[in-house]
């Protein structure tokens, strides 16, 4: 897990596996080339609420997941994105 043992942040989310160089490397979704914006979009898509969070649009995270485009997020990735959504998905 990113950020030694602790739950990574959301930017270390955003910058590792969700900008549109690191996600399928389309350039898709330029509201990610800022973790902030990245975030206030997300959440207005309704896939960020506190614990609640669903991420459903990412594969590996419910049956409708289908981004990446090309590819999937690592299980690593997966693994982040779970701790990162446990600890409260805070916009960090």
């Amino acid at each position: 897990m990113m950020g030694g043992g602790n739950a990574p942040t959301w930017t270390q989310i955003c910058s590792q596996y969700l900008t549109p160089q690191t996600c399928g490397g389309l350039g898709c979704h330029q509201e990610f080339q800022q973790a902030s914006t990245g975030y206030t979009w997300l959440q207005s898509q309704g896939y960020i609420s506190g614990t609640m969070s669903t991420m459903a649009c990412l594969r590996g995270f419910g049956p409708t997941g289908n981004m990446p485009i090309i590819g999937s997020i690592s299980m690593q990735g997966v693994t982040d994105i779970k701790a990162w959504i446990a600890a409260g998905a805070q916009n960090d």
